[in-house]
């Protein structure tokens, strides 16, 4: 099985445990490494003017989110401030938990026109 890794390991391993438990043998390389991107002082400048202005951010990817936070050190009134929609209850969740008060619980559907409605959709 050829895979990436990332800081937090090498993914789901739903597929070598099915093939395990069939009785197969199972070899996992790792060929790429997913590394999230330092910030630089203006693009943290620019999130943190998004943030606080409440303007409404997507997030597909909880690891993306955590990242952002992480590197910006939000205060409460810029989670405050911010909509946050997202593609995925969890993802939705975490933002919560990360501070974020103004959160969709996350269903912007399956298509472009889906996607577009709800983004059009009065904030929560």
């Amino acid at each position: 099985i050829l895979r990436g890794q990332d800081a937090v390991g090498t993914g789901n391993p739903w597929l070598a445990q099915q093939l395990l438990e069939r009785g197969l043998q199972v070899q996992e390389h790792v060929v790429y490494r997913r590394n999230l991107p330092l910030l630089s002082v203006r693009e943290i400048a620019e999130a943190k003017a998004s943030f606080s202005r409440g303007d409404t951010w997507v997030f597909a990817n909880g690891a993306v989110m955590r990242n952002l936070f992480a590197q910006t050190n939000f205060s409460a009134a810029e989670l405050a401030a911010v909509h946050i929609r997202s593609t995925h209850p969890r993802i939705a969740q975490l933002a919560r938990a990360l501070g974020a008060v103004r959160v969709d619980n996350g269903d912007l559907g399956h298509s472009l026109d889906e996607w577009q409605a709800c983004l059009k959709s009065p904030h929560v």
